[in-house]
């Protein structure tokens, strides 16, 4: 699950990997430098149980992500199509 959660986390913009430590430091009560440090970084040393939280909150911030780029390119396409006409 680890694995998973190092693949997220790279899949994220910077900005949204401030909203990734962020919400899972404020959910599990911790220092965002401690969820960067100790559970981002190095040795990916995250609690076992904690694991599906973060799965959850990492793919949340990923899904709002996504939306984001889908407005974006709907909204490119529009400009594009206007300029065609």
């Amino acid at each position: 699950m680890q694995e998973n959660i190092k693949d997220m986390y790279k899949q994220m913009t910077e900005a949204n990997k401030a909203v990734a430590v962020t919400t899972t430091a404020d959910h599990f009560n911790m220092a965002e430098t401690t969820v960067k440090n100790v559970w981002l970084y190095g040795s990916m040393n995250i609690p076992e149980e904690k694991q599906p939280k973060v799965v959850e909150i990492f793919q949340n911030v990923l899904r709002g992500q996504l939306s984001t780029t889908e407005a974006t390119i709907a909204n490119s396409l529009d400009v594009v199509s206007e300029q065609v006409k």
